[in-house]
């Protein structure tokens, strides 16, 4: 399939991206996260998976310049996805290409169908909107 264009994503965002009912931290970054969700669900866009800020990010109040006021969280969030769902390049580093259709697919069946979905991010403030989902 030949896309139109990249999204960034951090790994614990293919996630988040599987609960997502319109509600975020602001309406900036509800605005932002629909347009990305949009994008992806058509199937116009690729996702390369990123260590570190995002297209998510780009407009989350927790972020201060690249950087997550929560960090040390999102990036243990970050090494579950990728072991569970082997998202990362073979040596590790962000790059891993691929459609949201085969990212979502990997989600739900390493994650949520396994049942790992609290050992990912049950200590997530979002996640219990997110478990009321399941």
């Amino acid at each position: 399939m030949e896309y139109k264009n990249t999204v960034l994503l951090r790994a614990h965002h293919c996630l988040c991206l599987c609960f997502f009912r319109g509600r975020g931290y602001s309406g900036e970054f509800t605005e932002n996260m629909a347009r990305v969700f949009s994008c992806l669900q058509k199937g116009s866009a690729c996702v390369e998976i990123v260590r570190g800020a995002d297209d998510l990010c780009a407009f989350c109040p927790h972020n201060s310049a690249g950087t997550c006021g929560t960090e040390s969280k999102v990036v243990r969030y970050d090494g579950r996805v990728l072991d569970l769902c082997a998202f990362s390049t073979e040596n590790g580093e962000s790059g891993a290409l691929s459609g949201w259709s085969e990212i979502r697919k990997a989600v739900e069946e390493h994650i949520l169908a396994a049942g790992l979905f609290d050992s990912v991010c049950g200590d997530c403030s979002w996640h219990e909107f997110c478990s009321s989902l399941l």
